[in-house]
């Protein structure tokens, strides 16, 4: 059975407009998948660490050793295994909360996630073709340099083999000016839209 592997960013809870955004989308897709699997990883419920200088030593050394069947690797496995993913962080200080950023740091692992080519390449080894990331963002930021986070999505699924990067956004929801609502309903629209293909 196929298997799409739902990342929970959205630090906030049911408070999370990401998080509504995201379910929205989740709903429509699965109506139409009915024969996939969707495993959902609560990232904040995972407690994290930052790495330590140790941990990346030792992490470095199983890389070496070829010994990734272990806990220190089973994020990394879970998330290459999936066929297809969706992300959902909001947009907080440029980019997205810290317990995305972690678990970025646990997934990259060289011989799980990526490997190097001998002229120092990074080459992908995830099976995923398809990323979706969902976001929801205070300001607008489309195309804004200051927008950190899915440049660095896009740039992780370069690294990782995932060949079709696709996002879902909706922004200026905090500016007084704007109708969130009218927005919100907008990049609703737009999910119904991802979900026929996606």
């Amino acid at each position: 059975m196929n298997q799409l592997l739902f990342l929970d960013g959205c630090v906030r809870g049911e408070q999370s407009r990401t998080l509504a955004l995201a379910r929205h989308f989740l709903a429509r897709w699965q109506a139409q998948n009915p024969d996939w699997s969707v495993e959902q990883v609560d990232l904040a419920a995972l407690e994290l660490r930052p790495f330590s200088g140790a941990e990346v030593a030792r992490r470095g050394e199983q890389e070496r050793s070829g010994a990734l069947d272990g806990p220190d690797f089973a994020l990394a496995r879970q998330f290459a295994a999936a066929d297809r993913i969706v992300l959902a962080a909001p947009f907080w200080e440029l980019s997205f909360p810290a317990v995305v950023k972690l678990y970025l740091e646990h997934i990259s692992a060289v011989n799980v996630t990526f490997r190097y080519a001998e002229d120092g390449r990074c080459v992908g080894l995830c099976r995923a073709d398809r990323l979706l990331y969902i976001t929801t963002r205070g300001g607008s930021y489309d195309g804004s340099e200051d927008e950190c986070g899915w440049r660095q999505i896009r740039g992780l699924c370069g690294m990782f083999g995932i060949q079709e990067p696709l996002l879902l956004c909706a922004e200026g929801l905090d500016d007084v000016r704007n109708d969130a609502e009218a927005l919100l309903a907008q990049a609703r629209a737009e999910a119904d839209g991802l979900a026929e293909f996606f």
